[in-house]
């Protein structure tokens, strides 16, 4: 037998074991490593098996379950770097930290978005305003050794907001985070911004949300956890990576008198914290703050000064909000991706004084959740 064939025979041999023990290890619901819930064995139906369905859904079964799945997706990722290659999955890889792509702009989806906005003021006259937070690819653009020609969002946020209603306040944050990029203001493995990104946006809302905020040294500051790999880092798994440090900022008004409410569609859970610190036991340690997402989240302070603010939101707004409550009698959350039905079912609109639309670039311009915000 020569050479050839004694390598074809192992090569066989490694790939028929691998496959025998993928059947027969114990399988996972979800896969912390990549944050995901994985794939389930697949119904056999004659149905399923005409229409491919099955064929599809039991490759998708085993490529979820392979056995050191987790080390063959580090390995490549890895290797595919090792050569040159710096984005991977929507992922740019520079240095020490990871950046969400943005892959292209929505034009379509923009204009939905800024039309539901202005239509929403026209409609409800409440005092509103925006505020769309760029992602860390454009604020690190310039660590690129070569320019990738990403997007440019601060002429993005600009065009956008001259579409917006002159009586709708713009809050725009661009220039300010791009002075302290520098600054450990964006996760270097996660997609979100840290407490103290998060805190010069809230400075940043202070003139026009019409409040005192507070001096950064007048927070009590927590290490919450240094073990965070986030969920960019979910797509990669590239080990090598620092983990993150997630920090909180606390300020005067005590657990014992906040109450959060989350309200999903067959559920409703109470709080006495906006600090979800079971989360560090979790791979997302983001979800300390507010927990995981859900279609509506009210936070009750106890301060009694009369202003309550409505905002629609993606998770860019739950570190934020951790910052605004120090402010206000009432805060209520609306993410329109978790809800399908309009939201006026589970708010009276009439008891807020101010709403806030309140997204990152990327969540803007590449979907179409807010024009369910006018949903009959």
């Amino acid at each position: 037998m020569n050479f050839q064939k004694i390598a074809i025979i192992i090569f066989f041999g490694i790939i028929l074991s691998f496959s025998s023990l993928t059947v027969l290890w114990k399988k996972k619901d979800y896969s912390e490593a990549e944050n995901k819930y994985l794939s389930k064995v697949p119904s056999i139906s004659t149905e399923n098996i005409l229409n491919k369905k099955f064929m599809i859904d039991i490759e998708k079964y085993f490529s979820d379950h392979f056995i050191m799945r987790d080390d063959f997706i580090e390995l490549k990722n890895n290797l595919e770097i090792f050569t040159g290659k710096t984005t991977i999955n929507d992922v740019r890889y520079i240095k020490d930290r990871l950046l969400q792509v943005v892959p292209s702009v929505n034009e379509k989806f923009v204009k939905n978005s800024i039309d539901i906005i202005n239509e929403f003021k026209e409609k409800y006259g409440k005092k509103t305003y925006i505020s769309i937070i760029p992602t860390s690819e454009y604020i690190y653009r310039k660590k690129f050794p070569i320019d990738p020609g990403i997007i440019d969002q601060k002429q993005n946020i600009d065009k956008i907001y001259s579409g917006i209603d002159n009586d709708i306040d713009k809050i725009n944050t661009v220039d300010l985070l791009d002075s302290k990029n520098e600054e450990y203001i964006y996760y270097k493995t996660d997609h979100h911004m840290t407490i103290l990104g998060s805190y010069y946006v809230y400075r940043e809302m202070e003139k026009l949300l019409e409040f005192e905020g507070i001096d950064f040294e007048d927070f009590k500051k927590e290490n919450f956890s240094d073990n965070f790999y986030g969920s960019l880092h979910s797509k990669l798994n590239i080990s090598s990576l620092d983990k993150d440090l997630v920090e909180l900022l606390k300020g005067s008004i005590p657990d014992e008198n906040v109450h959060v409410r989350k309200i999903s569609a067959d559920l409703v859970q109470n709080f006495n914290s906006i600090y979800f610190k079971d989360m560090v036991k979790k791979k997302d340690k983001y979800g300390v703050f507010l927990g995981l997402n859900e279609p509506i989240v009210d936070i009750n302070t106890g301060v009694s000064n009369g202003k309550k603010l409505l905002i629609f939101k993606d998770s860019y707004a739950n570190s934020i909000a951790t910052l605004l409550y120090n402010h206000y009698e009432k805060i209520t959350l609306v993410d329109m991706r978790l809800l399908n039905e309009p939201f006026e079912k589970y708010l009276n609109l009439d008891e807020y004084t101010q709403v806030l639309f309140l997204y990152n670039f990327y969540n803007f311009v590449t979907q179409n959740d807010i024009q369910k915000i006018l949903i009959k």
